[in-house]
């Protein structure tokens, strides 16, 4: 979708557009690792230069990142439709790759940005839908190494908190160095390394973030998973009725499900793709995970087979559908078929 040269042409009307502003609103992508600390390093580098600066999330923050050194209040949840956007004469996205994930687009579908307001994207994935105006954009390990290279270019002298915000934006993104990684990314983390940040903390905040009823809850979803060992997925379906039954938080059921993924699902020898299905008010999240080693297919091409908007990486992915679940499955069946001949499995 991305053209290499142009965006490097590009990337220099985009920092420069940043020069400019005075009012700097920024907004996040569903937040996690990732978008959470790339987006503080961000602001307080804006700041730093006397520029006005709010950061949002149209999503809460999850507990788990208050162990980050992320000040009180720095990112505000709100309403993004609510926001005021005349106040600030630039809009900045962070790991953002389609514009409708900031803010709640099945149930405000007419919402859309005042066209007067200019969008500049700081991003890495390979689905972006280049919906910006002023793009910094490079198809990376995470959107933190995007950032990291501009604050170099820029001579932007980080303190020990944000190396350790950066540091943990792309572990996160990269499962701890495990798939979407280049010479870089280890480059730079060795470097963010160098401040002496705490790597056990950040390592402990990523793996052991679970309460001890997870037990209990991984036993339901172990009860609910289905085995196509035929196209080599596994898939695990949440419904509205099973959430409540749960009695949690649903930014909570987010983080047993990746943690239940990634410690059973993805570890699961014979089976290529990881898919979870949630029901949510009228629509559905459908995720995917690929094992990097095994997985051949783009996930990201499955949206081309139904009404899912959304996207990601080729093993990471993610779209919303307003079909019904049985639908969803069928097309869902038809693009891993379809792919594994385009790609001769």
């Amino acid at each position: 979708m991305y053209n290499w040269q142009i965006m490097k042409n590009n990337i220099e009307k985009a920092i420069k557009r940043i020069d400019e502003s005075q009012k700097i609103l920024i907004l996040i992508s569903p937040p996690d690792g990732d978008s959470v600390g790339t987006s503080v390093v961000l602001k307080r580098y804006l700041e730093s230069r006397k520029k006005f600066v709010s950061l949002y999330s149209n999503k809460p923050i999850n507990s788990i990142f208050e162990k980050l050194p992320i000040l009180k209040d720095e990112i505000q949840v709100t309403d993004v439709t609510k926001i005021d956007f005349y106040n600030y004469d630039l809009l900045i996205t962070i790991d953002t790759g389609n514009i409708t994930q900031l803010y709640n687009d099945q149930k405000y579908k007419k919402f859309k940005f005042p066209d007067n307001l200019d969008i500049l994207c700081i991003d890495h994935h390979s689905s972006n839908t280049n919906y910006a105006k002023y793009n910094i954009y490079e198809k990376i390990s995470s959107t933190a190494e995007v950032l990291y290279k501009y604050l170099l270019r820029n001579k932007f002298e980080i303190n020990k908190d944000e190396a350790e915000l950066l540091y943990f934006a792309i572990a996160w993104d990269t499962g701890f160095f495990r798939w979407e990684i280049n010479p870089d990314t280890l480059k730079y983390a060795g470097e963010l390394l160098s401040y002496e940040i705490d790597y056990n903390k950040l390592s402990d905040i990523y793996f052991r973030n679970l309460p001890d009823n997870f037990s209990k809850i991984f036993k339901k979803f172990i009860t609910r998973v289905k085995f196509n060992k035929r196209l080599k997925y596994t898939l695990l379906y949440i419904d509205k009725d099973f959430i409540n039954k749960l009695k949690i938080e649903r930014n909570d059921l987010k983080l047993y499900l990746d943690n239940f993924r990634l410690n059973f699902l993805l570890s699961l020898s014979d089976y290529d793709i990881s898919i979870i299905i949630r029901e949510i008010d009228d629509f559905h999240v459908i995720s995917f995970r690929g094992n990097a080693y095994t997985n051949k297919i783009d996930l990201t091409q499955i949206k081309n087979y139904y009404d899912f908007k959304g996207g990601g990486h080729k093993n990471a992915c993610s779209f919303a559908s307003n079909g019904s679940y049985d639908d969803i499955v069928k097309n869902i069946n038809i693009a891993i078929k379809d792919l594994s001949k385009k790609y001769n499995l």
